[in-house]
């Protein structure tokens, strides 16, 4: 009976990744300081829609500080799909773009400034198009 059920697990895949999904979110909870549990989880709530923006952002800001700048932004491209009203990070992902001169992507995240004051967001979108 033993074999039987560990044969119908391994027969889902689906039960089994979910399985695992739960097992590192639960990792990650017993130990807050373990932060590549916590990424890992943080991984599997962006795929499983459940993270929140609160959530990424936290995560981004500690791999800047871990000096894991691709990772952050990946990261917060999600925050910006999710919220497409995130200026601050869209404009941050905008700049960081603008740096290594990848004006195409520096342009798609710039936000919309027809209604802006904000002389930084201003500055970015003066700098991305004298560029082009």
């Amino acid at each position: 009976m033993r074999g039987e059920k560990a044969l119908s697990f391994a027969a889902s895949p689906a039960a089994a990744l979910e399985g695992a999904d739960a097992l590192v979110i639960r990792l990650s909870e017993l130990d807050p300081a373990d932060f590549d549990a916590r990424l890992a989880a943080g991984h599997i709530r962006v795929r499983t829609g459940k993270a929140t923006s609160a959530d990424l952002l936290e995560l981004a800001q500690e791999l800047d500080a871990r000096h894991r700048g691709q990772e952050a932004e990946a990261l917060l491209e999600e925050v910006v799909k999710r919220d497409p009203s995130a200026t601050t990070v869209s404009l941050r992902l905008s700049k960081a773009a603008l740096g290594r001169d990848e004006l195409d992507r520096a342009k798609r995240f710039l936000p919309d400034t027809r209604h802006t004051t904000d002389p930084e967001l201003l500055l970015t979108a003066g700098q991305v198009l004298v560029r082009l």
